[in-house]
């Protein structure tokens, strides 16, 4: 690392170095131009110039670097920098090739360079990316967890660091062993998937932006499923979710009611090292109903903080809204506080979309697909995540 950093730095010498030269050819010329001597300032000037080209020379050569070497080294970056610029814009020329045919396809059904499966044809990766970007976009919570693209199973390493112990010790001291656990946790391939149908009519409009409205729909669709799943669990198909991977509960003391107190207590419930990632995840009509507590006096008890984050704020903390929470209630987990980057993990794998034509011919429709390969962990680290239950 820091042999990068000394040729970086020399190679900025060096291209100092080229620039004064050409400075000094420039007052050179100047004066060969006009056919006459150089002024007192220019003579200045160029000496100046010249004393700092021999300074960086003498630096060079300290280092053991010919500025031959350097100079290679500086073609070679310029010669990368160029070979990446090219192969962005070619990708990019590319991508607006495949968006261009996939809404062509979908439009007239000519399919030209597009795939052709068993019942549709299969679009390029560019969508279906396009429709999971825009789900991160739509959804705080999925946007928040630690997300890894891989496509085969993976095992979640968790490290049990309850009995890992440091402690000082002196010489020929035997240092005290932890006994620190490794285990893991599957995650594994769910298949998720959607379809966003548009009449042709509506196709049919050239005023109509077809793939923002494709992307938009099945984006909705994919988020509002993975948001209640993550939170209820309710196909139970994920290896955890917050309804069974959260473990540190607290229990609000009387029904139908979440006192300030509580709230605190709550706040504090996870580790001092994971405040300063740490979220709440509540419902609107939750948030709400804090934020209308008052004291004896009529002052809110949780401060105004409405012009904070969009009056999503609560001691001080981000609010993230779902529908798919529980609304205030008996056994309801009315409320979750944590780091969630460190405790909520989502495994995304191979995706696709399809167009279905033939499939919705009959209604005057189109048919695109969305599939996913996913799974989501809450249970790997127990201390990042805690929970308030109703009464």
């Amino acid at each position: 690392m820091l042999k990068q950093l000394q040729e970086a730095r020399l190679l900025k010498r060096a291209e100092e170095r080229e620039k004064h030269l050409e400075e000094m050819n420039t007052i050179l010329e100047g004066a060969k131009k006009e056919k006459r001597s150089l002024t007192d300032a220019e003579n200045s000037t160029f000496e100046k110039l010249e004393k700092q080209v021999q300074q960086i020379d003498s630096e060079l050569e300290k280092h053991s670097t010919s500025l031959e070497d350097l100079m290679n080294k500086m073609e070679e970056r310029d010669l990368k920098i160029e070979k990446t610029k090219k192969a962005d814009k070619k990708q990019s020329k590319e991508e607006e090739i495949e968006i261009r045919q996939f809404v062509e396809y979908v439009r007239t059904g000519q399919t030209r360079d597009l795939a052709s499966a068993n019942n549709g044809s299969v679009i390029p990766t560019t969508i279906a990316q396009k429709i999971v970007s825009r789900v991160y976009e739509i959804s705080p919570l999925i946007q928040e967890a630690t997300t890894y693209e891989v496509g085969e199973n993976l095992n979640l390493p968790v490290y049990d660091d309850t009995a890992h112990v440091t402690s000082f010790i002196t010489e020929f001291q035997e240092i005290v062993t932890s006994n620190g656990t490794f285990s893991s946790i599957p995650l594994k391939s769910q298949i998720i998937g959607t379809m966003a149908k548009i009449g042709k009519s509506l196709l049919n409009r050239t005023d109509l932006e077809v793939l923002p409205f494709i992307v938009d729909a099945c984006a909705k669709s994919v988020a509002k499923f993975l948001e209640n799943e993550i939170i209820n669990n309710t196909n139970a198909r994920f290896a955890s979710t917050l309804a069974n991977g959260v473990t540190q509960t607290q229990t609000a003391a009387t029904a139908g009611t979440i006192a300030p107190a509580e709230v605190v207590e709550m706040k504090n419930s996870i580790p001092s090292m994971m405040l300063p990632n740490a979220k709440w995840l509540m419902h609107k009509d939750t948030l709400t109903y804090l934020q209308s507590l008052t004291d004896a006096n009529g002052n809110f008890v949780f401060g105004n903080s409405l012009s904070e984050n969009n009056g999503n704020v609560l001691l001080g903390y981000p609010v993230m809204l779902s529908d798919a929470m529980p609304r205030m209630g008996a056994g309801a987990r009315e409320i979750y506080f944590g780091d969630f980057r460190e405790g909520l993990a989502i495994k995304i794998g191979a995706q696709s979309a399809e167009v279905y034509r033939e499939l919705y011919a009959s209604q005057y429709a189109v048919g695109v697909g969305h599939f996913m390969e996913c799974d989501v962990s809450a249970s790997h680290s127990t201390q990042s995540i805690s929970v308030l239950v109703g009464a």
